[in-house]
């Protein structure tokens, strides 16, 4: 339920506000309401809102929130597995560097979600709008 309240506020609040708040807030922090998972979709939502598609470089406070999502232990359970995973595939629209690709490559455990970080965001075919024709086509 704590995250459900929370997620508007990372449409129009900064990481760092985000994150502070997360870390400070009497009723978060006393009764545990969000699991380490959720405050990192938290702030993978808040980057998200903050950053445009496909940048030239990696916004600021990614790389944060990128080694607090690696460091969640894979081996722990499955689910714990999968939804680092899905985090760090999250955060794929956001990166704009070439080596911060190649780290979350690596850090992703599943086969077809490594296969599918081939390319940065910026690099990929930008969608063609519905109604429209394909160049080539």
């Amino acid at each position: 339920m704590a995250y459900v309240a929370l997620r508007p506020l990372t449409e129009k609040t900064t990481v760092s506000e985000v994150n502070q708040l997360l870390g400070t807030a009497s009723e978060l922090v006393q009764f545990d309401a969000l699991n380490d998972l959720a405050r990192l979709k938290l702030l993978v939502d808040a980057l998200r809102a903050s950053t445009p598609r496909a940048p030239a470089d990696d916004p600021p406070g990614l790389d944060a929130v990128l080694s607090r999502i690696i460091a969640v232990d894979p081996t722990a359970s499955k689910q714990q597995s999968q939804r680092r995973d899905w985090l760090l595939m999250d955060c794929w629209p956001l990166i704009g560097n070439a080596a911060t690709l190649k780290r979350v490559r690596a850090a992703i455990r599943a086969p077809l979600y490594k296969r599918e970080l081939s390319m940065l965001a910026k690099d990929a075919a930008p969608a063609v709008p519905i109604g429209e024709k394909a160049i080539g086509a």
